[in-house]
């Protein structure tokens, strides 16, 4: 159902339940059973460190280099695993940072999928979208989820909604959420 109810101060564009709220939307199995699965990648493909290399436009476009890490993370596993953002265009340490950070707690904080089947209700939801789901068996009650991905079957009959667990804070330019990143002695 599209949605009737702020959630986080922005309007999701689906809102999918198990039958427990208002509205529904998650298709049940010929058997009953439901047509959600949680999944997560694996440690291995889950960086908790992230380096990018950009030109410096404070620095008379010097090649430079920035590396984060995801200190809890890497505590919690024991072992770093590095990657290299993708980003392009990047000018300055400022920039790298609010990058790489998002980058990290996506790959980090942002490690649940959720996949489940609906009807043409999908029709107007697109990859991108934000959507609310509710699914009480798992304790999820208006979750907000980033569409991924949809895989509709034959004639639309049925569509496969592949989302991530989403959080506006990853995208926030606020001081207190990039607090000691930057350039360090």
């Amino acid at each position: 159902m599209c949605s009737s109810d702020l959630l986080n101060d922005g309007w999701p564009a689906y809102e999918f339940s198990d039958s427990s709220g208002p509205f529904s939307g998650i298709v049940r199995n010929p058997n009953g059973t439901s047509t959600v699965r949680l999944s997560s990648r694996s440690i291995a493909e889950t960086s908790n460190r992230m380096s990018v290399e950009f030109q410096d436009e404070s620095n008379e476009y010097q090649q430079d280099s920035l590396s984060l890490v995801d200190s809890d993370d890497s505590g919690l596993i024991g072992y770093e695993i590095s990657s290299q953002s993708t980003a392009l265009g990047i000018a300055n340490f400022s920039q790298a940072t609010r990058v790489l950070l998002r980058q990290l707690d996506k790959s980090t904080k942002g490690n649940l999928f959720v996949q489940f089947q609906t009807s043409f209700r999908a029709l107007k939801v697109r990859p991108g979208d934000i959507i609310a789901v509710t699914y009480l068996k798992e304790g999820f009650e208006r979750v907000p989820f980033r569409v991924v991905k949809l895989s509709p079957a034959t004639n639309y009959q049925l569509v496969t909604i592949l989302a991530q667990v989403h959080d506006d804070d990853w995208y926030s330019d606020n001081p207190a959420v990039l607090g000691g990143a930057g350039r360090q002695p």
